[in-house]
Formats: structure tokens, C-alpha cells, sequence
């Protein structure tokens, strides 16, 4: 583990994983669901004064999730950073691009 890494990991730290942002269920769009859990984990670090926060993948369900999708995840890294809690976002199966074409989901 890189010394700069295991620095920002000191103090307290919380983990959330598999959002899978973007997720239908049917014809059921879950999207506003995920955002909520999303924002609740957001309010939980900011109660709770962690130092970092780590997504452990699958952040989206789609290897080339839509720019709408792309959009909500970027405004809640953004509110950690405003907040000074480091945000380590992991790739999952479901983040990876198989399309050369598409922007890679955690970009």
C-alpha cells in the first residue's frame, strides 16, 4: 500500500459498495433510490467524522453508464471533497468498459 494512500486511510473510515447506479428493475428505475442511499452514506460520514470514505465497486450497473448516470456520481465525489473526506472509488465488474468507445465508468 503506497504511504500517501495509508496516510489518508488513518482515522476513521466507512465503507458502502455495489450502488449499481443506473439499475432498472424491470421497467422500474431504481436511480432515484440508489441516489438517496447514496446521500444517506454521504450524511452518515459527515455525522459520524470519518476521515475516508471507500466505495468498493460496482458504483455503476452498466460498463458504459449513461452521462446522466455519470453526472450523479461526480456531484456526490464533489460533496466529499467539499466536506474534506477522501473518497477511494474501487472498479467492480459492472465499472469496467468493454466498450473502447464509451468514457471508462469511473472517469
Amino acid at each position: 500500500m503506497p504511504l500517501h494512500l495509508k496516510a489518508r486511510l488513518s482515522g476513521r473510515v466507512a465503507i458502502i459498495g455495489d450502488l449499481h447506479l443506473g439499475k432498472t428493475l424491470y421497467v422500474y428505475d431504481l436511480t432515484p433510490h440508489v441516489r438517496r442511499a447514496m446521500y444517506s452514506f454521504l450524511d452518515l460520514c459527515k455525522r459520524e467524522r470519518v476521515a475516508s470514505a471507500v466505495c468498493l465497486g460496482d458504483i455503476y450497473d452498466r460498463p458504459a453508464p449513461s452521462a446522466a448516470t455519470r453526472k450523479i456520481a461526480a456531484q456526490w465525489a464533489n460533496e466529499f471533497q467539499r466536506e474534506g473526506i477522501y473518497l477511494y472509488l474501487l472498479a467492480g465488474n459492472h465499472d469496467a468498459a468493454s466498450n473502447s468507445d464509451a468514457p471508462t465508468a469511473l472517469e
